[in-house]
């Protein structure tokens, strides 16, 4: 099969303990012709030189350093000057199986051409995986309805950086500025457009279980809630007219996450603001969520209860410890 130039793009962030070992496994890929474009978010350790130094001994690299904006506009830099036929995104902090990219490319291609190919990704906190042996694994191609409500009501799917997206599915689609999952948001518009998608079944994409990363501050569900549920409001109302019937999948995932926002912030100093902000959503689309056929009225009446009762909300996930 001819090696067609794959774009991967490396978002960079003060990450120089774990850079090396994501640049060793991308430099060492069996499938060889890439583009690697690594993006230097105004790092303030020494994550800007390994990148350069990395760039020196490599031909197919080339380097963005830019002031600190997120890691929504780290991505957005690389796919902008992006040549390949495909992209791949690669948090620095991550790294990858030899055959990870050589796997993806051929998905893509076989036995039909598809839109987006998906491997399976593995939680990680050591540097040692085994990034060589060839481990079989069975491939899936997924009908449109099944990963628009994988992607929308669970993390299956969600991740950007374990896929392989043809360039001209993603050409007028970028991240937008959220401080995080900004994944979702992303992938929604592209799930939306794309016409097929398979997933191979193999564990070639290792994810780092770092204890600085954003997924371990504090804050960091309230956050992501928040964020959550803004893409999930304006996702529906801008869904496009041939796509409304993934409108029952917006909806139900809107109510459920601003029940979950509600109680995170109940008894707050932010409970004021963060009831609002909920209360203009559901001003915006409780009809609509009322009126969809396909949400089980049963549900309905639940969720909206819960949605009006943080305080039997917080006994109920106190005593099922699940929602």
């Amino acid at each position: 099969m001819t090696e067609e130039l794959i774009s991967v793009i490396v978002s960079v962030y003060n990450i120089e303990a774990y850079l090396p070992k994501c640049l060793e496994t991308i430099a060492a890929q069996t499938y060889y012709h890439l583009e690697i474009i690594l993006v230097d978010d105004g790092s303030t350790d020494n994550s800007g030189n390994i990148c350069d130094n990395f760039a020196e001994k490599d031909s197919r690299a080339m380097v963005i350093h830019q002031h600190n904006q997120g890691l929504w506009a780290a991505r957005n830099s690389g796919q902008k000057v992006a040549k390949g036929n495909y992209l791949m995104f690669v948090d620095g902090d991550d790294y990858l199986h030899l055959d990870a990219v050589r796997t993806l490319h051929q998905g893509i291609n076989y036995p039909k051409k598809y839109d987006i190919a998906i491997i399976d990704y593995k939680k990680t906190d050591i540097f040692n995986e085994d990034i060589i042996t060839a481990k079989e694994g069975t491939i899936e191609e997924i009908p449109q309805e099944t990963w628009i409500f994988d992607l929308v009501t669970c993390n299956i799917r969600r991740f950007v950086w374990n896929k392989l997206y043809r360039r001209e599915l993603v050409e007028d689609i970028y991240n937008r500025n959220y401080p995080t999952a900004q994944d979702f948001d992303y992938n929604i518009r592209v799930f939306l457009k794309a016409k097929s998608v398979v997933a191979i079944h193999r564990e070639m994409y290792f994810w780092m279980q770092r204890p600085t990363s954003l997924m371990h501050q504090s804050d960091y569900w309230n956050i992501t809630y928040s964020c959550l549920v803004k893409m999930y409001h304006d996702n529906y109302v801008n869904l496009p007219e041939n796509k409304k019937q993934y409108s029952r999948d917006l909806l139900s995932r809107l109510y459920k996450d601003m029940i979950f926002w509600k109680n995170r912030n109940y008894g707050t100093n932010d409970e004021s603001a963060v009831f609002a902000q909920c209360k203009k959503y559901e001003n915006d689309t409780l009809k609509a969520y009322w009126l969809n056929w396909r949400i089980n009225i049963l549900e309905k009446i639940i969720v909206t209860i819960l949605l009006h009762s943080p305080r039997l909300t917080r006994w109920l996930m106190k005593v099922t410890k699940n929602f």
